[in-house]
C-alpha cells in the first residue's frame, strides 16, 4: 500500500493476522522493507507485522531534501495512523534502530516496547559520512556496496549477503544520501532521558559498524533496558543469522 505523508509517499506492507499485536519493523540505510523478510515471515504467525520503505528508499519517494530523524519518526506515526494502529512494538536495524529510538522519544504513547538492533546514539566522525555521500553522488550505489557489505555481514559470499548487496546497488542515490546525512548528524540529546519503553538492545557480536560500546550506551540510557548479543553476527544479521535474531525478538515480545 502507498501512504501519503506531507511531501513523501511511503510504501508499506502488512503481514499477519489483522487482530494480531502490531509489530513495526524499520530497515537500515541503503535497504528497504525486504531487509526484514525472514523475521516478518516468522513473526507473522502471531503478530501483525508492519513495514515501510523509509523516505527515498525502496518504493517510497519524495521528501528527502533536508529530511531529519524527526521526519522519519513522524513517518512511522503516519503509517500507524493510516492503519488505525494506536501503538506497536517497534524494532529497527541500524538507521531503522535509530529511527525507532527517535520514535520512542517523540511519541512514547505509540511504542509498546522497543528493540533497537545494531545501532547507536551517534555514528562517528562526519568526514567518513561525507566521503560516502560524495562517492554515491559521483559513482552511484555500486561505489559503496562492497565497502558497506564488508562492514555489515560476516560472510560476503553467503546467499543472504549477495541478496543484500543487490538491494544496496539497486537503491536510489538520493535516499542513500539523505539517510547517510541523518546518521552523520544524529545527536544523542534528541533521545537521552526521553525513552521509557521496555527495551531490549540487540547486538551482533562481530559488528564493526556500531560496536558493543554503542549498544551499551543505548542500554545505559534507557531505564531497565536489557542487552542481548548474537554470537558471530555482524551489523545486519537479518539474513545470515535470521533464526537467532528472530529468537531474540520473540523472547523480548514474550516478555
Amino acid at each position: 500500500m502507498l501512504i501519503s505523508h506531507g511531501d513523501a509517499v511511503l510504501h508499506a506492507r502488512v503481514d499477519g493476522p489483522p487482530g494480531g499485536v502490531p509489530l513495526l519493523l524499520l530497515h537500515g540505510l541503503a535497504g528497504d522493507l525486504r531487509m526484514w523478510d525472514p523475521q516478518a515471515e516468522a513473526l507473522a504467525d502471531q503478530y501483525r507485522v508492519i513495514r515501510f520503505d523509509l523516505r527515498g528508499q525502496g518504493l517510497s519517494e519524495g521528501g528527502v531534501e533536508g529530511v531529519t530523524l524527526a521526519d522519519l519518526a513522524d513517518d512511522a506515526v503516519a503509517v500507524l495512523d493510516a492503519l488505525g494502529v494506536p501503538a506497536a512494538h517497534v524494532g529497527g536495524i541500524s538507521l531503522g534502530g535509530r529511527v525507532a529510538l527517535e520514535l520512542a522519544a517523540r511519541a512514547p504513547a505509540r511504542v509498546l516496547s522497543l528493540m533497537p538492533c545494531n545501532t547507536a546514539l551517534t555514528f562517528g566522525p562526519p568526514e567518513g559520512w561525507d566521503q560516502r555521500i560524495a562517492r554515491a553522488r559521483e559513482a552511484g550505489m555500486e561505489a559503496n556496496a562492497d565497502a558497506a557489505l564488508g562492514r555489515w555481514v560476516a560472510d560476503v559470499a553467503s546467499p543472504g549477503s549477495r541478496a543484500l548487496r543487490r538491494m544496496i546497488v539497486a537503491g536510489p542515490v538520493d535516499g542513500y544520501v539523505a539517510g547517510a546525512g541523518i546518521l552523520r548528524d544524529a545527536r544523542a540529546d534528541s533521545v537521552l532521558g526521553k525513552i521509557t519503553a521496555r527495551t531490549t538492545v540487540i547486538f551482533g557480536e562481530a559488528d564493526v559498524a556500531t560496536p558493543l560500546r554503542d549498544s551499551q550506551a543505548i542500554r545505559d540510557a534507557i531505564p531497565g533496558a536489557a542487552l542481548v548479543t548474537l554470537p558471530g553476527a555482524a551489523h545486519v544479521p537479518n539474513f545470515e543469522f535470521a533464526e537467532e535474531l528472530t529468537a531474540a525478538m520473540r523472547a523480548h515480545l514474550a516478555g
